[in-house]
């Protein structure tokens, strides 16, 4: 019920952006939609997305932590669509936002917390000032959103001593 709850405020707050009417602004659409979509053209094109040859005479783009070529969450967005929208990316921050909170609820729970502390504390994790500020910067923000999804993976694989979290959590 309590991620149910969670779901509801997560769709409430982040209701502007998913709806259409604002976007997230700055270095989001100048910086990492560009990067997207090349990623999502060269998937579509059969290329290899690891050389850009728009910028200057060419980048590796291989070699940019900002290329979002290894980011799970936007290779799947890149290779379902060949011409992203701004509004799917910000979509797709958003979700893994969500899922972080969600994994932040897990693990706080596995630790003996009452759901209600829970919930707020992941609320406050997904839309408090960490994540807020950091919106515009979609690598930082997708850093943040891994720690809690590791946490209770790790977690989890060592204290069920459990394979299956364990490769899960890349132990």
């Amino acid at each position: 019920m309590a991620l149910v709850f969670l779901a509801a405020a997560w769709a409430v707050l982040a209701w502007p952006w998913l709806s259409g009417a604002v976007t997230i602004p700055w270095d989001a659409k100048a910086q990492f939609l560009p990067q997207l979509q090349f990623l999502a053209a060269s998937f579509a094109k059969g290329e290899s997305p690891f050389w850009a040859p728009y910028v200057f005479s060419g980048h590796p783009q291989i070699a940019d932590p900002q290329s979002l070529i290894f980011s799970p969450p936007f290779v799947l967005l890149a290779w379902l669509n060949p011409a992203p929208s701004d509004w799917a990316a910000d979509a797709t921050l958003f979700a893994m936002v969500l899922i972080s909170a969600a994994a932040l609820f897990l693990w706080l729970t596995d630790k003996g917390w009452h759901a209600a502390a829970a919930l707020l504390s992941a609320i406050a994790f997904a839309f408090g000032a960490a994540m807020a500020w950091r919106i515009q910067h979609v690598g930082q923000v997708m850093s943040l959103a891994y720690l809690p999804i590791t946490l209770v993976l790790l977690d989890r694989a060592l204290s069920r001593q459990s394979v299956l979290y364990g490769l899960a959590a890349g132990a």
